[in-house]
């Protein structure tokens, strides 16, 4: 048995080139899901059923960087410039690796200031296209 260090210091990610580094306090501060599923089942009244695979389902990453960091100011100028975003994640000492293309910054997440606890700068990232590897 072997113990895996998932830890902010060895995870790698890199946005058009450029690697991120500046996270805000939201934990986890990179989380990525689907945006549709895989495959859909159609079960029919006979009790006989359908499969429709999904070519390209979507993935969705958010991430959560320092406000006022370079990083978030890096950020928020590829959403401005509305560019076409790439990410590669991996997680040092493990298998855990992903590659997304096609992407588009959809948005940007809540803002709070004024306060004693200033929320993250949050941007959401849709991607058309997805590969991943997961396991230690």
């Amino acid at each position: 048995m072997a113990i895996h260090n998932f830890s902010t210091a060895d995870f790698l990610i890199t946005v058009n080139g450029r690697d991120l580094t500046n996270w805000g306090t939201t934990d986890p501060s990179v989380t990525h899901e689907p945006i549709d599923q895989n495959a859909d089942l159609v079960r029919g009244m006979g009790g006989d059923a359908l499969r429709l695979d999904r070519i390209a389902p979507g993935r969705r990453y958010t991430v959560n960087l320092q406000p006022g960091s370079q990083d978030s100011a890096y950020m928020q100028s590829l959403m401005n410039s509305k560019a076409n975003i790439t990410i590669t994640t991996t997680q040092i000492g493990t298998l855990d690796k992903t590659v997304a293309s096609e992407g588009v910054i959809v948005n940007d997440g809540q803002t709070g200031r004024a306060g004693q606890s200033p929320t993250d700068d949050q941007y959401i990232i849709e991607f058309n296209k997805f590969q991943q590897t997961k396991g230690g």
